[in-house]
């Protein structure tokens, strides 16, 4: 039986304009370089490389943030939720935790009482139940924040989320809880993950499948256990013996 594609990008290339020292006219840097992948339904894909490998331009191109790209982007179900990694940044510090998370299925139309008792659930799922509900994003933890930035993003039931880089600024403890949270709320809710990160540890415990990014191209791809056991690519070597 063949997988459900849900994400397929073919020679993907994107281009920043940056300024060029003693010219006017700004300078087309090329950032990804002819990507092409695959996610399918129930997986977890890795996507590891060093900062400024082109990671996170990546991301922000599969959600169409990015408009000089050359290539194809083809989303086989809705669009993908992101879960970044500073929640802080991401949620709304004026707005209290219960309509951070109703502001998704605001947008969505949904009643106000079905919003409220969703949003409550869904509070209460990942583990802070409803005293937190009037509390405000500076009264949190980073790692309750970054709970209620995951769940504000499956809380409209997408199939696919982008995780860009969602532990790096947590504790190894609080990194562990979220992980476990994750691994949970994808078979729960039906997930799959693009989980980017430059955290080898992280990937090896999280993804099912990793992409190794250099210099905006992928330059090896493998399940897992076999890219750690056998890594091909010299860069790819070179990141496990760091």
């Amino acid at each position: 039986m063949d997988k459900e594609l849900l994400l397929e990008v073919k020679n993907l290339s994107c281009f920043y304009e940056g300024k060029r020292k003693g010219l006017k006219k700004p300078e087309r840097k090329q950032v990804l370089k002819n990507v092409s992948l695959k996610i399918y339904k129930d997986e977890i894909v890795g996507l590891v490389g060093e900062s400024g490998c082109g990671k996170s331009t990546l991301s922000k191109a599969i959600l169409g943030l990015i408009t000089d790209c050359e290539g194809d982007v083809i989303h086989y179900s809705k669009l993908p939720q992101m879960v970044f990694q500073d929640p802080f940044s991401s949620l709304n510090p004026e707005k209290s935790i219960l309509w951070i998370l109703e502001e998704p299925l605001r947008a969505q139309g949904v009643p106000k009482q079905e919003r409220k008792e969703r949003a409550l659930k869904m509070l209460d799922r990942i583990g802070l139940g409803e005293g937190y509900a009037n509390r405000k994003p500076d009264e949190l933890s980073g790692g309750q924040r970054q709970r209620v930035a995951i769940a504000s993003a499956i809380i409209t039931h997408p199939k696919f989320l982008i995780a860009d880089e969602p532990v790096s600024a947590l504790d190894v403890t609080v990194q562990a809880q979220i992980l476990r949270l994750m691994k949970e709320l994808k078979d729960e809710f039906d997930l799959s993950y693009l989980f980017i990160s430059h955290d080898l540890d992280v990937i090896y415990q999280i993804c099912d499948r990793v992409m190794v990014m250099r210099n905006g191209e992928i330059v090896e791809e493998n399940e897992t256990q076999k890219l750690f056991d056998d890594p091909k690519h010299p860069y790819t070597k070179k990141l496990l013996n760091t």
